[in-house]
């Protein structure tokens, strides 16, 4: 589906901002592809619309100019039963009509619907007719006012010639929407297994193989994983049949009792700058893990909470960089892997933030310190999210996400035990990662600010003791 003609192709650091980037149109314009959904034809019947000639609109029926003049009376007994009337009066069901033609004209009839009927082709963009309130939803309404709340009919039906805006969010927006993929594209956020136009790949992360080391290290606490332990896991995800029910009874028993662990989640991101041009969405994880709000430097609060803290409460964890999307198996993985692929950029660029911060010209090391973790049907998938800059200085950042590993966590007791391994392994090395950025950057604000409150130490990790010299000599040469 086109709106525009032929759009070439050009470098995302040199696309031409529009005056309003925050207007549907903008939204629209940017995708270089456009997906048939229901937002894309509204959007589509919208433009109809404004490039209408206004003097082509037809005049309401007389029944509507009937209920415009009453649109503003309360709703009672005696304003529905006129309604109906009124109705009832000006429509003729089809089935009336045959009913009462002759046998030659219902021939006719016949005959003219064998041949496709009549030609519509002129009516393209014509505007609907006026869509009268159902019956339901008068009942509805008379029960709000048996409920104290008085309604307009105005509030039921109104007649517009405005633009359509939905105010309602649903399933069709944001990750759910295969438009939204495309956005995310069009803003250099990469999802795994993408390849560019030229059939280049995305490149990985510097520390690929560190990482696969370290989500692969063995954990003492499950070396004696009992197989009553499997069978139960099997059993809760059979069991499954909301996200709630994946998130309670599933990965609550995949994470495990994390010591220290500071995590939420079903928390819109409303308080970080918007990762993407046009409209604004938010991201909305399942669960992240981030760190306390008191770790953080008073000035950094200030001055990185775009990039930082994701919700204006201030108990929420701040500077989060491992995340958890999970599905039923009634879900779609599709948009779990979208969904972890932009809360994983956002978070990718807060921890860039907080490692660059004091100076001039941010570097790009090009390593991985964010990963996301996704949840379908038994399969357990870990990616790792990096940003880089290759357009040179100066130019807008790509984000890249790349699956480290899978596990069917239901096949065997031993795909159960990888996997479990793999994500508390995440959970505690992103923790590392985020504590030590942390720390640098607050060690630069108390030499900038010294009379400012010193910020509370980093909780102690779940590392073992005995594995905490193996975590700082890995960190140290995926550095």
């Amino acid at each position: 589906m086109d709106f525009t003609s032929e759009r070439p192709d050009a470098e995302r650091s040199s696309q031409e901002k529009s005056p309003s980037t925050s207007s549907t149109a903008y939204v629209w314009d940017s995708l270089s592809k456009i997906w048939l959904t229901k937002l894309a034809l509204k959007e589509l019947d919208r433009r109809n619309r404004s490039t209408r000639p206004r003097e082509h609109h037809p005049r309401p029926l007389p029944v509507a100019r009937g209920l415009l003049a009453r649109r503003r009376r309360p709703l009672t007994r005696r304003l529905l039963t006129e309604l109906r009337r009124d109705i009832q009066s000006q429509n003729t069901p089809a089935s009336d009509f045959l009913r009462t033609c002759s046998p030659v004209a219902l021939s006719d009839v016949q005959a003219f619907a064998r041949h496709g009927g009549p030609d519509l082709l002129d009516l393209r963009g014509y505007p609907g007719p006026f869509a009268y309130c159902s019956h339901e939803t008068m009942i509805s309404a008379l029960s709000d006012q048996r409920r104290g709340r008085k309604r307009q009919f105005s509030e039921l039906e109104p007649y517009s010639d405005t633009p359509y805006t939905s105010t309602k969010k649903s399933r069709s927006t944001g990750a759910y929407d295969p438009n939204f993929r495309e956005r995310m594209i069009n803003n250099g956020i990469y999802l795994d297994g993408y390849k560019y136009p030229n059939g280049q790949v995305l490149p990985e992360p510097q520390n690929w193989n560190g990482l696969q080391r370290m989500l692969a290290k063995p954990r003492r606490s499950l070396s004696s994983y009992a197989k009553e332990r499997y069978d139960e896991f099997k059993q809760a995800d059979a069991e499954v049949t909301s996200e709630d029910d994946v998130m309670s009874k599933v990965i609550s028993r995949i994470q495990g009792t994390v010591p220290d662990a500071n995590f939420t989640g079903n928390i819109p991101f409303n308080n970080l700058a918007d990762i993407m041009r046009g409209k604004s969405h938010k991201a909305k994880p399942d669960r992240f893990y981030g760190a306390r709000p008191e770790q953080l430097h008073q000035d950094l609060h200030d001055k990185l909470q775009a990039l930082i803290v994701p919700s204006t409460e201030q108990t929420r964890p701040i500077a989060p960089n491992y995340f958890v999307e999970a599905k039923p198996p009634k879900g779609s993985a599709f948009v779990a892997s979208n969904q972890a692929c932009f809360a994983g950029a956002a978070g990718a660029r807060g921890i860039h933030g907080l490692q660059t911060y004091g100076e001039r010209q941010p570097k790009y090391d090009n390593n991985a310190y964010t990963l996301s973790a996704t949840y379908h049907s038994g399969t357990l998938k870990i990616y790792s999210h990096h940003v880089s800059q290759p357009h040179g200085p100066g130019t807008q950042p790509d984000y890249y996400m790349h699956q480290l590993n899978g596990w069917l966590l239901t096949a065997n007791e031993e795909a159960l035990i990888q996997g479990i391994t793999a994500f508390r392994n995440a959970e505690s090395w992103t923790a590392a990662q985020r504590n030590t950025a942390i720390n640098r950057a607050n060690a630069i604000a108390v030499v900038a600010n010294p009379l400012a409150p010193r910020p509370a130490p980093a909780p102690q990790n779940s590392i073992p003791q005995k594995m905490r010299k193996w975590w700082t000599a890995l960190f140290l040469s995926l550095s």
